[in-house]
């Protein structure tokens, strides 16, 4: 498995970044994942990431800042290398920015997410899943007027989906199941 860790860029205190990424591998870890930090800044063009990707069965996007992720997705090129691994049965996962940022919009994300922490502003997703995604915390106390917010934005959407923390989106092919924990 491949960690894709550009979403926790923004933070300032490295010591904080390394302690939340190392949580996750582990995390990721005991269910049995060998799990490798891949860093999308090493990536100059699509060539080069899918190379570096195509050695892992499962990508996984971690959480953070959306905007700061989708930027350094876009800029090496990950966003048209991503298609030509999922075609070949590559696994795409994420989670909170990782889940959003698979979607077609990050329209009202800036709610949640500073997009002034990313070096360019992007909003239009990766388009993996004919969806927007609610950032994955609906159900957390903390989001919450933030995704009411969202979920008013876009309430004339049946693109709209909204997930808790609990709840993934699995997509196989062109079937869409929602799971829960």
């Amino acid at each position: 498995m491949a960690i894709i860790v550009n979403a926790k860029d923004f933070k300032k205190d490295t010591a904080e970044r390394e302690f939340k990424l190392n949580n996750l591998k582990d995390y990721l870890e005991d269910f049995g994942f060998k799990a490798t930090f891949v860093d999308l800044k090493n990536y100059l063009n699509a060539k080069e990431v899918e190379a570096a990707l195509r050695n892992y069965d499962l990508i996984w996007a971690a959480g953070g800042n959306t905007f700061v992720l989708l930027h350094e997705m876009v800029r090496s090129g990950f966003d048209k290398a991503i298609k030509f691994l999922l075609a070949d049965d590559i696994v795409y996962g994420g989670e909170s920015a990782g889940a959003v940022v698979a979607g077609i919009s990050l329209k009202g994300i800036e709610l949640a997410d500073d997009p002034d922490e990313a070096k360019g502003v992007i909003w239009e997703g990766l388009g993996l899943v004919e969806r927007i995604i609610v950032p994955p915390h609906a159900d957390n106390v903390e989001f919450q007027d933030n995704v009411a917010k969202i979920k008013a934005l876009h309430r004339s959407s049946k693109k709209l989906i909204i997930l808790n923390d609990n709840q993934a989106l699995v997509i196989n092919g062109n079937i869409a199941h929602l799971v829960e924990a």
